[in-house]
């Protein structure tokens, strides 16, 4: 087909996927615009937010659309290196549980009583189906690229100009120069056929002077971070170049300065886990690199230190609390354990003791993705004292355990639990360091996003950085690849 002549050249494909990547990880998350959308909900108390009719949607929805798209590229270059016999499909273990779960997501889809939900996602968080299968598109065409060849230092240059945007948009914010709350932005992101309905004099936003940039919450400030810091750490500790060394240390530095304006705890503790999964990973090149970790640790207890300054304590607020939920964990004695339980993470306590007995009905199939607040037990959770609707678990695992099934949720599990267990076999067997670089940061930030899982769910603006890592970190040991930078 001349349509395809471009790709002639065999790392054509690869380059093409490996740019669409870098595009959907770097710049996705900064997309943002007001979207009119008739969602069929239900009408019934107390679900009145989420009855049938028009809704609107800022932060997601053009995200998602955007993702819908880069995977039909992907689609389409990956239908046309199987036919021209560039690329193949290998049958393992990993590829029947990536099965497992999709066909999970879609009989748990067709068999909904919220099909429209399960199939687009609801009108907050466009997280159905069809996004789904976007991120399994994604990690199949970034497990299928050839790295020998092609070579990661695009994709992290990419990664890097994006993350430093949204972190400087974040951390404006918290010293109160809020960029979002400007007539530019209005302008750009509100169409001329919305401005009737949120006018100037109402484009507000719920969290002042905390960051949030793009991605619409700071819980979901603390998924990013958790997820591409520890890259961008393990990227840094072992640059061989002054100027990557450099890049990597600001960008570092920037992604920390975002996390402590957000204030999520759950990003602490998943940065927190994947850093202590990279001094594992890498005990015996500690020595070597000490002063480059000491040079880390300083410039992060400035950048904490001056910022929990300007804000009166906000940083050293959200870490006590953050003890004070640890504390409450671990002390079985207190006799109000249930209680002090329930009040963790903001109530988390209390939606998650709710939501486990859930599962019991999603063992095979699920409610439908992003279908959750359907079923949640809502007047329990009123009669504890929680009196806010609940439409999500805050927890990954809970979410695909309930939307999708409990098989699906193991299929999950499993295929981290492979791809990170082979990782960690091919860096000890692997002598390349370019290779144990990446593999290690690809690793520790796979870590971070599913430790931060445990706290929050998965969101359209975090969740395809996930999915791109985990297949790129596939393709270097599956087809046994040398990187280079």
């Amino acid at each position: 087909m001349k349509l395809f002549n471009f790709l002639k050249d065999k790392l054509m494909a690869d380059r093409i996927k490996l740019f669409l990547l870098s595009v959907t990880a770097s710049f996705i998350p900064l997309i943002i615009r007001l979207k009119r959308i008739y969602f069929v909900g239900i009408n019934e108390a107390p679900f009145y937010r989420f009855s049938t009719g028009i809704k609107f949607n800022y932060y997601d929805y053009y995200k998602a659309l955007s993702i819908w798209i880069i995977a039909i590229g992907t689609i389409i270059i990956l239908i046309y290196q199987l036919k021209n016999k560039e690329i193949e499909f290998k049958k393992n273990k990993i590829t029947f549980l990536v099965f497992i779960f999709i066909y999970m997501g879609l009989i748990s889809t067709l068999m909904s009583h919220y099909i429209n939900t399960s199939l687009w996602g609801d009108f907050t968080r466009s997280e159905g189906l069809i996004t789904y299968i976007s991120y399994i598109v994604l990690f199949i065409g970034a497990s299928s690229i050839n790295l020998n060849k092609v070579g990661l230092n695009r994709y992290i240059s990419f990664l890097a100009i994006g993350v430093s945007i949204l972190s400087l948009i974040g951390i404006f914010q918290y010293f109160g120069l809020d960029l979002l709350r400007t007539n530019l932005n209005y302008y750009l992101t509100i169409p001329k056929n919305l401005m009737h309905i949120i006018t100037e004099g109402r484009f507000n936003f719920k969290f002042i002077n905390r960051s949030v940039a793009t991605l619409g919450n700071p819980n979901y400030v603390g998924s990013y971070v958790a997820t591409v810091l520890p890259l961008f750490i393990g990227l840094y500790i072992f640059s061989s170049h002054k100027k990557s060394y450099y890049i990597n240390l600001l960008t570092c530095n920037l992604l920390f300065a975002f996390l402590i304006g957000s204030g999520s705890r759950g990003g602490m503790v998943g940065l927190f886990l994947a850093l202590l999964v990279l001094l594992i990973l890498n005990y015996k090149r500690i020595k070597k690199y000490y002063r480059r970790y000491i040079i880390l640790f300083i410039s992060f207890l400035l950048i904490f230190t001056l910022m929990n300054i300007y804000g009166d304590g906000f940083a050293s607020e959200r870490i006590s609390r953050l003890l004070g939920d640890i504390f409450k964990l671990v002390d079985f004695q207190d006799e109000n354990y249930e209680e002090n339980i329930d009040t963790l993470g903001s109530k988390r306590g209390l939606i998650w003791k709710l939501s486990i007995p859930m599962i019991k009905e999603t063992i095979l199939i699920g409610h439908g993705p992003d279908t959750y607040l359907f079923y949640y037990p809502q007047d329990k959770s009123f009669q504890e004292g929680y009196y806010v609707l609940v439409d999500k678990p805050h927890n990954l695992y809970l979410q695909i355990a309930i939307n999708m099934g409990l098989l699906a949720l193991i299929a999950f599990i499993i295929i981290n639990l492979l791809i990170l267990t082979k990782g960690y076999k091919y860096l000890r067997l692997n002598n390349c360091g370019r290779d144990n670089i990446y593999t290690t940061s690809l690793m520790v930030s796979i870590v971070g996003y599913l430790t931060q899982g445990l706290f929050n769910d998965s969101v359209v603006s975090v969740a395809p950085i996930y999915w791109i890592h985990l297949g790129l970190l596939y393709s270097i040991f599956n087809n046994k690849q040398k990187v280079y930078e």
